[in-house]
């Protein structure tokens, strides 16, 4: 089955977590499981130092796998390729990928400034934009001011082959 897909990119902040938030909540609303992958272009820590696993991790272990009775964390000091990511999702409706620009999923793209726009506009399946500031041009998708995101979360839905509640 080919995993239904969306990516929010855009710039340091441009609101893509808010607004990946959002889809999760409208999607997990519907009864979708949705898997989530974010992509940090900065070195993350996601373990606590002293920690049992950080020390297993300290001492050279690579990845190092963390379970209890309700959830799992496997930690790697590795990057990984989106398409791997994707794959580990397991049984989940959509993916919802914050970030990874330059991959080639359908991408919502949001806007702070018109320089911004130059900068993303060229960015391969661009399906919808969200945007603070007026956008000079012809936009190639539906694209809404941010406070007006309820509409582009609905066209989004309906192009992902969710049904409306």
């Amino acid at each position: 089955m080919t995993k239904r897909i969306i990516q929010v990119v855009g710039f340091k902040n441009a609101g893509k977590t808010t607004f990946c938030c959002r889809l999760i909540q409208e999607w997990t609303k519907r009864g979708l499981r949705v898997g989530a992958i974010r992509h940090d272009g900065h070195d993350f820590t996601f373990d606590r130092e002293g920690t049992d696993s950080w020390k297993l991790s300290q001492a050279g272990a690579d990845p190092v796998s963390i379970t209890s009775a309700s959830q799992t964390a496997v930690f790697s000091r590795r990057p990984s390729a989106l398409a791997d990511l994707i794959s580990s999702m397991g049984e989940v409706d959509l993916i919802l990928v914050e970030g990874f620009k330059h991959e080639n999923h359908p991408k919502v793209v949001l806007i702070n400034t018109k320089e911004e726009w130059e900068q993303l506009k060229e960015l391969n399946r661009i399906i919808a934009v969200l945007t603070r500031v007026p956008l000079d041009g012809a936009i190639p998708c539906p694209y809404w001011f941010v406070h007006d995101q309820e509409k582009c979360i609905e066209y989004l839905l309906r192009i992902m082959g969710v049904e409306a509640t």
